[in-house]
């Protein structure tokens, strides 16, 4: 009897080793099954494969999970199947571990093919869980498949549910790690900054009402560390996130919307500029990504999404999400055209946006990333309300999402991190009604 306690202990450990393996596997498969352009763009993000193979790893990849995650559960090939699976997993800690040790904050795409609205200390902080979650499974793999057979059948089956129990513990994180604890609420605010203390790290802020929270009034807020206070100056206009836990709050994801004219800088958007809606929105010409020269009337007769970015951008949060949005309304049956303008001219060559460009899309002819002369491109940014100026290596922007009707009239304009890919599909709705 107690000669055979050990096998039965060995076989129901690589039994539930595997059950988790395949079912990982399988829940990781579906979003990037049903969004293959928001995972090419979560793969493109990590910088380390050529572009003309982002697509193709985007289709076939998710695939090859989830018949990894079906052999496992089932039984069918499994042992073929947890080797495929481990290299795999390892292939995806080194590709977090290299960009970790660039400080380049990437979301993994494990999970969610959605851009991630994180700070970049929030994004480094799930990575490193990403990492211990990931070496668990490797682990959990390394044991189901018999590595080390020499050893007791009695060490081997304590360390497969040893592998087991590490994936749970990698699941919970500690509650101060969290990006944002249960407890904690975030709200959408808006106002311009009349002071700015650099010792304390807190900003004072002229907001308007926050909805289900509070009035408006003038308050200093602390600033979340990812956040640089010497990109921010007296007169800002902003959008932020307040994040709420508890007694604490804070400030982060901080847009400049508009500046302050002061010497020396860009001006601020003229509110009798902006191209209202229902109002005609004016005509540019610029160059896209193949070096093509077009005007915003060459589409007239089909909607057309205005936005801007700049390919060197480093907050997820802002241009990656922006685009990974957009690329789920071209996901839609209602097809408008995009034209997404470079705020970046200098560095943004049609050479350079056309590679950006196979990250998002290939062969559709929807999607026109453009750029100009520095003066024509600062005047359709004006009348769309977008503001814009560099600082340093990096540029400081607004987010603005304009869409254009048919015939050439606004239909909806978006601002701010916490626009939505529904706001430009409910306005490119209302077209068909």
């Amino acid at each position: 009897m107690n000669a055979a306690r050990p096998s039965l202990l060995l076989r129901s450990a690589v039994l539930i080793g595997r059950l988790v393996l395949g079912a990982v596997f399988i829940v990781a498969a579906g979003p990037k099954i049903m969004d293959p352009p928001g995972f090419a763009h979560m793969i493109a993000n990590y910088r380390l494969f050529p572009l003309s193979l982002v697509h193709a790893a985007a289709l076939v990849l998710p695939w090859i999970e989830m018949l990894c995650g079906l052999a496992l559960v089932s039984g069918v090939f499994w042992r073929t199947a947890g080797k495929l699976a481990a290299a795999m997993l390892v292939v995806f800690i080194l590709a977090i571990g290299t960009n970790l040790a660039r400080d380049r904050a990437v979301q993994c795409g494990c999970f969610d093919v959605h851009a991630a609205q994180k700070t970049h200390a929030e994004l480094i902080g799930e990575m490193r869980w990403v990492l211990v979650r990931d070496g668990a499974l490797v682990a959990v793999a390394v044991f189901v498949l018999g590595i080390g057979k020499r050893r007791s059948r009695r060490g081997t089956a304590a360390g497969a549910l040893l592998g087991v129990l590490l994936i749970a513990a990698a699941g919970c994180r500690p509650a101060a790690e969290r990006p944002a604890a249960p407890a904690a609420t975030s709200h959408a605010l808006r106002g311009v900054i009349t002071a700015i203390d650099a010792q304390r790290r807190e900003i004072t802020v002229e907001h308007e009402a926050v909805p289900g929270y509070m009035g408006a009034m003038t308050m200093p807020f602390p600033v979340d560390p990812a956040v640089r206070l010497d990109a921010l100056a007296p007169g800002d206009e902003i959008t932020a996130r307040l994040v709420v836990d508890g007694s604490r709050s804070r400030l982060d994801e901080i847009s400049v919307i508009a500046r302050k004219k002061t010497p020396g800088e860009a001006p601020a958007i003229d509110p009798a500029k902006i191209a209202a809606v229902g109002r005609p929105f004016p005509d540019f010409r610029l160059v896209d990504q193949d070096g093509r020269s077009f005007a915003l009337s060459d589409f007239r007769g089909k909607p057309v999404v205005l936005s801007f970015i700049y390919t060197r951008c480093p907050l997820p949060w802002a241009c990656p999400a922006t685009v990974a949005r957009l690329a789920r309304v071209g996901a839609s049956d209602l097809a408008p055209h995009f034209v997404l303008v470079t705020l970046d001219p200098k560095n943004d060559t049609p050479a350079v946006l056309h590679d950006y460009a196979r990250q998002v899309d290939v062969g559709s002819g929807r999607w026109s990333f453009a750029t100009g002369n520095p003066e024509a491109i600062a005047a359709v940014a004006e009348h769309a309300g977008a503001f814009f100026e560099r600082d340093g290596s990096s540029i400081t922007h607004s987010l603005v999402v304009v869409t254009i009707g048919p015939d050439g009239t606004v239909l909806g304009r978006h601002e701010g991190r916490d626009w939505k890919h529904e706001d430009v599909l409910a306005d490119l709705a209302a077209l068909r009604k």
